[in-house]
């Protein structure tokens, strides 16, 4: 039975689950007025006397912030929704742009780029990290598999579920970014800042040339 999701700027129909996380999923979906096709991922967690866990407030804020930020390289939230489905559940619903593939799949796809293709796809993703940072956002899990590609080679980067704002002097976990793009000073427990991302931007650099992770 299809399911629909009423928000405030109409029904979405709810198709196939085209990601999965530790808090929810992720569905390929259609807007029923326009057609339109976009991505929801819904995140249903238990609600404590506290309210909804900080990490889920804090994804919430920043992907608000980065929709404000005009760049074609950083995904678009379109609009975030709530449902109460009983007393001690909520569910959050981030309706985002549907991008066709991420950067992990197009590689499996058409490996070995070539080198024009290496230089345009790193430009695009040194420009999306580049507009965060200049926000003082990082955001510390920079993987293939948080790199969408659209039809027509937009990079698009994806995933802020560990991003946060960088302030000086501020101490971040280290339980951060897959094994393969962890820079040093995480792999030591070292302090660490926003160059972290750019280490992470040198691996899949190199994923592209040479076809596999480093």
């Amino acid at each position: 039975m299809t399911r629909l999701l009423f928000v405030k700027s109409g029904a979405y129909e709810l198709g196939e689950i085209i990601g999965q996380g530790a808090y929810g999923c992720v569905f390929k979906s259609r807007n029923v007025a326009t057609n339109e096709t976009v991505a929801i991922k819904k995140m249903s967690m238990l609600r404590t006397r506290d309210g909804l866990p900080t990490s889920v407030i804090r994804e919430a804020a920043l992907l608000k912030r980065v929709g404000k930020v005009d760049s074609d390289n950083l995904i678009k939230l379109k609009e975030v929704f709530s449902e109460q489905p009983s007393v001690d559940r909520q569910n959050i619903y981030f309706i985002f742009e549907y991008v066709e593939r991420d950067l992990e799949r197009y590689l499996k796809m058409h490996s070995p780029l070539d080198i024009n293709q290496i230089r345009n796809f790193t430009q695009q993703l040194l420009t999306a990290v580049s507009v965060l940072h200049s926000h003082s956002i990082f955001h510390r899990d920079i993987k293939p598999q948080n790199i969408l590609v659209t039809n027509t080679g937009i990079l698009k980067l994806a995933d802020f579920g560990l991003a946060r704002e960088y302030h000086e002097h501020k101490v971040f976990t280290t339980v951060v970014v897959t094994m393969w793009y962890r820079a040093p000073e995480i792999l030591l427990s070292s302090p660490y800042c926003t160059s972290a991302d750019m280490w992470s931007v040198g691996c899949i650099l190199g994923e592209m040339a040479l076809g596999r992770p480093l």
